[in-house]
């Protein structure tokens, strides 16, 4: 194994991480569950999903400030070329859809002329409602949520492909 376990992301880098992987997780259990009621036992469930949604709007600009100020710690030595190149890929799209799914999700809701649920309180639409527009923003959503789903869980296997057959320590940089 490389020295690259001595190689850690900052303490905030690492918060962010796992708190923003927790709640898209759970966000994504939410509606995967939600989804599988009848449409008038939903409105709790929505409530819940636009404010970890909103939550993570937040989060992820809050991280991409983080992670364009703070250099993260170097892939390993045996990862090179196209590997190289599709880590970088990777990470950047994941942030992307990060962005894109909270952003058409707050989007949705505020052209339907609806309040964005955000725990405590709510955020008025900011927009003229229109639901043309709104049903294609939900449909972007849609689409995004589920590449996201798949990204995420390309990203956990590649995580753990590194660290259970690659053994390079790359896992280990990104836990406390």
């Amino acid at each position: 194994m490389q020295d690259i376990e001595n190689q850690k992301y900052s303490g905030m880098a690492m918060a962010l991480h796992w708190l923003m992987a927790l709640m898209i997780i759970v966000n994504i259990a939410i509606v995967k569950y939600m989804h599988t009621l009848p449409r008038d036992a939903r409105g709790a469930y929505y409530y819940q999903h636009e404010a970890i949604g909103t939550t993570v709007l937040v989060l992820i600009l809050w991280r991409l400030y983080w992670r364009l100020t703070h250099r993260p710690p170097a892939l390993p030595a045996s990862t090179t070329g196209v590997a190289a190149l599709a880590a970088h890929a990777g990470h950047w799209t994941l942030y992307g859809m990060m962005v894109l799914v909270p952003m058409t999700g707050f989007l949705q809701v505020s052209l339907a002329g609806r309040p964005i649920g955000m725990w405590l309180f709510s955020i008025t639409s900011p927009f003229t409602p229109d639901a043309a527009l709104a049903k294609s923003f939900n449909g972007f959503h849609d689409i995004l949520g589920n590449l996201l789903m798949f990204l995420v869980a390309g990203h956990i296997l590649f995580a753990l492909m590194h660290h259970f057959y690659k053994r390079d320590g790359l896992l280990s940089r990104m836990v406390p």
